[in-house]
């Protein structure tokens, strides 16, 4: 049997899972955590024009949201841990364009001092680089709103989470061409 639901009702589902002897919290070969995933923030349409062009970015966030000011318990936070540590980008390419590029920033933490941002004192929590530990900050309403909608870092909670990271330049170089001409082509270095 696993742990016990501390608020609300279980789906159906999860109280079997809960209540099932076969999967039992803690064993001599086998212990089992169930913790269903809140919501999972999708940006899909992100267009972010820079002076090489326009990027199609698409960004998910996991978010656990915690009410009365709750947090989540030593397994959970283990759990999404684990979970976060696969955090990163992953691109599509077609012919050797990049055609969009995903950026899944990991697990985050929302704890509201009541059931609602509307009428409760927010708390952002998220796992800095390399710790196990939640670190919580206070945020307000206009804050997290600009966080689900990707505008802010949700590490950092900076402007421009999207920005190139490498510096690039237009250089000219000199080409052989099949026939023995030579002409000059234009071609962006990236660092």
């Amino acid at each position: 049997m696993t742990k016990d639901r501390v608020f609300g009702q279980d789906t159906p589902f999860l109280h079997w899972l809960r209540t099932h002897p076969d999967l039992p919290a803690v064993g001599p070969l086998c212990g089992i955590v169930a913790t269903d995933s809140d919501i999972v923030i999708h940006r899909y349409k992100i267009g972010l024009p820079d002076g090489i062009g326009t990027r199609d970015v698409q960004s998910l966030m996991d978010l656990e949201i915690k009410t009365r000011n709750g947090e989540p318990d030593d397994a959970q936070r283990d759990t999404l841990w684990k979970r976060h540590l696969f955090a990163g980008r992953k691109t599509l390419k077609r012919n050797g364009q990049v055609i969009w590029l995903v950026r899944w920033w990991g697990c985050f933490f929302l704890s509201l001092s009541g059931v609602c941002p509307e009428c409760s004192t927010l708390r952002w929590g998220d796992f800095p680089k390399g710790s196990r530990r939640i670190r919580w900050r206070h945020i307000d309403q206009a804050t997290l709103v600009r966080i689900l909608r990707h505008d802010l870092h949700p590490h950092s909670l900076t402007p421009q989470p999207f920005r190139r990271h490498h510096k690039t330049g237009e250089i000219t170089v000199t080409e052989v061409l099949p026939l023995g001409f030579t002409a000059e082509k234009p071609v962006i270095k990236r660092s």
